[in-house]
């Protein structure tokens, strides 16, 4: 005699299957494009704030000659931005099923995003170093931010499908 649900009357092994197919769909689909959809948020928040969004307060360090104006609630233009080619040209996307990845899509601006985010050596000959302004992860270190987000969002699709 095969088990079946009180609430639904199908047999346990059927719903069981459903499930498991809805929330390998979640996986395949939904997933990626959440996490795309979460990394750029965090990314363009970095810009807005000013500041790294991982879990520690990561301010950027301001400029040593800060004469230019532009912003109008602090009398300064942000950093990273003087053409807005970074902010624009950085953006998350799905690469197949199971990467995604944050990239700059302008030869020009990943350069110079490669030395702000990781504070590497600028200049002529690499004649000072830059003070990390970090706005994305570096590649094989943790963004705590995102993985919340990431287990958050697998909670509430679990819920939806088992708890049906």
């Amino acid at each position: 005699m095969a088990l079946r649900n009180k609430r639904t009357g199908k047999e346990f092994s059927a719903e069981m299957g459903e499930s498991a197919a809805r929330f390998k769909q979640v996986l395949e689909q939904k997933l990626p494009e959440h996490i795309k959809d979460k990394a750029q948020q965090l990314v363009d928040k970095s810009f807005e704030e000013e500041r790294y969004q991982d879990d520690k307060s990561s301010k950027w360090q301001g400029r040593k000659n800060d004469k230019e104006a532009g912003n109008a609630r602090t009398g300064r233009r942000g950093l990273l931005v003087k053409t807005g080619k970074l902010i624009e040209a950085t953006e998350a996307e799905v690469r197949g099923k199971d990467t995604v990845a944050i990239v700059i899509n302008d030869p020009e601006a990943s350069i110079y995003g490669q030395v702000h985010n990781e504070g590497l050596p600028a200049g002529k000959r690499g004649a000072f170093k830059m003070p990390q302004r970090q706005f994305m992860p570096i590649p094989g270190e943790p963004f705590p931010e995102l993985d919340s987000a990431v287990e958050k969002f697998l909670d509430a699709e679990m819920d939806k499908i088992f708890k049906d």
